[in-house]
Parts: structure tokens; sequence; C-alpha cells
């Protein structure tokens, strides 16, 4: 079986940063060109066995939406819910979320 264009990616990024400390939580914050949660969707849209990334935040979330990617037909955005483990273990029920 051929992986190409058959693997999905989960990316926890729901922290508040509450230890790092900050304004802004540490996967928006610049590294370089690139905030730390743009270089890591990033270099899963560049390969062609990813599918698709999906990119869980938290629901007071309000820097995503400015992200390079986030408009990606590739990227699902969503937050977790309450049973988020049942959901994690059905991919096709996090699209719902979305």
């Amino acid at each position: 079986m051929s992986l190409e264009n058959n693997i999905s990616v989960i990316i926890p990024a729901a922290g508040n940063s509450s230890r790092f400390g900050g304004s802004i939580p540490k996967q928006f914050l610049n590294l370089g060109d690139e905030t730390v949660i743009e270089k890591s969707v990033n270099l899963f849209l560049r390969s062609l066995k990813i599918r698709e990334v999906i990119v869980a935040i938290n629901a007071n979330d309000n820097h995503i939406k400015s992200q390079s990617f986030y408009n990606d037909s590739r990227v699902e955005v969503f937050v977790p819910m309450a049973n988020c483990f049942r959901v994690m273990k059905k991919p096709r029920l996090i699209k719902s979320f979305s």
C-alpha cells in the first residue's frame, strides 16, 4: 500500500502557555520568518504523503486565523471537547467540529 496522500497529522496547539508566560501563546510566537505553529504545519503540508493536518486549538484562541496555513484546504482546525479522547479515536468525527 502506498503512503502517498494517505496520512493524517494531528497537532495539539491548545495550550495557553501559562508556564511559559507572556501575552501570546508560544505556538504563535515568531521563530524566524514564521510562527512556531506555522513551521510545524507547513512542514507537513510540503509532504506528498500527508492528506490532512488537524490542528487542535484552545476555545479562546484568536490567533489561528492569521496563520499562513489557515485557508489551506488540507488543514482542519477544531476545538477539543470534553470527550476529546473518544473523538480522536474516530478521525472522521473530528471534521464535524471544524
